[in-house]
């Protein structure tokens, strides 16, 4: 253990948190997919602040070059949890003008994997001159502006530009990371970190439990440009199949997908483009009399098609889930509702992940009040899925403790049981019925009266 772990360590262990061993982050915000090697040198978790649990830690990510030495930049960071978040802006990035964090890009292309329905960042200006003089802002283009000014509030502001200098934070899906650059060892700077990051994690929630309990929750986050949003992109390519029936599985609305998706000038621009570049630097290279060269002429035609198939696939796949999602809707009789709108509304219920497809109204086979959402958490490249049914007015129970398979959250009267999906391409509507079938059948009423 390096000394500045040490450190680290014996300032959890004052604290009276958990060090961790062989710790490892996993991949939730860019930051943490940033790399070709990453580490996590000490770790120590627990209540960092008031309010605040998490983890506290010393990483590093490395750089490869064939060219040259490999690069590292070593950060101190808090990841913490801010779920209620979600709905309301899934992903932001705020980061210094200067200093050593100013040379850090602001995303991470390949983190949560391509997908050509994704929406993007875009850049925040305020009314603030010195907040704009010192800060990058960047937001997920599907939340509004006007709930990003209520969210960095003149208070808010304040704080940042005063003492704040060289501190930086990302949010994504509900993972916040709050971090320096360099390695904080000593115990006044750790503990203004962990106090920072209490900060900003409290003004997030507030923001999101003001809207708690009413019924338009959520929708001052909406996009600025509804016509230009990613539902809309969505509906226009919807539209591209016709359906006589819903579509009975994921898999064959995928398939359908994928003629229409193949027609877009996208995927071939994408593919010349890869092809054109690297037959011109095998070139360079061969004319340069280097070896290296004539294996990039051989690979290019493969790589080009990769990128193709990518670009086509994904948004085949996309399309695909939500016409699956559409078509159950529309053949059990469900509604379908904005996604963030529903999350929005149940902010405290820490639905797993963040909501994709929300379909409402009385459940298939059983005549009770409920919704059934697929959800999806995104860990670097990977993404992990979920089938979740919410039903209200559900008794006091607990799940078989020899249940393996469903999990279950609780708000008040409402609950959400939900497994791990078999995948978000492979869903079908005889396994959707049969998880409602299942969960109905364990969660009771709440005795009338």
């Amino acid at each position: 253990m390096s000394d500045a772990s040490e450190r680290l360590a014996e300032f959890g262990r004052e604290r009276k948190l958990d060090v961790v061993r062989h710790p490892a982050l996993e991949q939730l915000t860019p930051l943490l997919a940033r790399g070709d090697v990453r580490r996590t040198e000490g770790l120590v978790s627990g209540k960092l602040a008031e309010g605040l649990e998490g983890d506290l830690a010393h990483f590093r990510y490395t750089e490869r070059d064939s060219d040259g030495p490999d690069r590292h930049y070593s950060f101190t960071l808090v990841l913490a949890a801010v779920p209620e978040i979600i709905a309301f802006i899934p992903r932001l990035t705020v980061k210094p003008q200067g200093g050593p964090l100013a040379r850090l890009s602001l995303t991470v292309p390949a983190f949560g994997g391509a997908d050509t329905m994704a929406s993007d960042l875009r850049p925040v200006s305020l009314e603030s001159q010195e907040m704009n003089k010192r800060y990058d802002i960047w937001v997920d283009e599907e939340v509004g502006s006007n709930w990003v000014r209520q969210l960095f509030s003149p208070a808010f502001i304040a704080w940042l530009t005063s003492t704040r200098a060289g501190l930086a934070f990302e949010l994504a899906d509900g993972a916040l990371c709050v971090f320096r650059s360099g390695k904080l060892e000593t115990p006044e700077e750790l503990a203004e970190l962990c106090e920072d990051s209490g900060k900003i994690a409290d003004r997030l929630r507030k923001e999101a439990l003001e809207e708690e309990g009413r019924l338009e929750a959520g929708t001052a986050a909406l996009p600025d440009k509804p016509g230009e949003s990613l539902a809309a992109r969505t509906e226009a390519g919807l539209s591209e199949v016709k359906w006589d029936q819903p579509p009975a599985d994921a898999p064959k609305a995928i398939k359908a997908y994928r003629g229409p998706s193949m027609r877009r000038w996208q995927p071939w621009a994408w593919g010349a483009a890869t092809l054109v570049g690297m037959l011109a630097v095998g070139g360079l290279l061969l004319v340069g009399d280097q070896g290296f060269g004539g294996l990039l002429l051989l690979l290019s035609p493969f790589v080009a098609y990769g990128t193709w198939k990518s670009i086509v696939e994904d948004r085949a796949k996309a399309l695909g889930k939500a016409a699956f999602a559409r078509g159950y809707a529309q053949s059990r009789s469900l509604s379908e509702e904005n996604p963030r709108l529903f999350q929005a509304r149940n902010l405290r219920l820490r639905i797993p992940g963040k909501v994709e497809a929300a379909m409402t109204g009385d459940l298939p086979g059983s005549g009770r009040p409920g919704a059934l959402l697929f959800t999806s958490s995104r860990s670097g490249k990977t993404s992990a899925d979920n089938d979740v049914v919410v039903l209200t007015g559900a008794g006091e129970f607990e799940l078989p403790k020899d249940e393996k398979e469903l999990k279950l959250v609780r708000h008040e009267d409402t609950i959400a049981i939900y497994r791990k999906s078999k995948g978000a391409t492979k869903r079908t509507a005889a396994d959707m019925d049969s998880l409602i079938e299942r969960a109905t059948a364990l969660a009771p009423r709440a005795p009338a009266g």
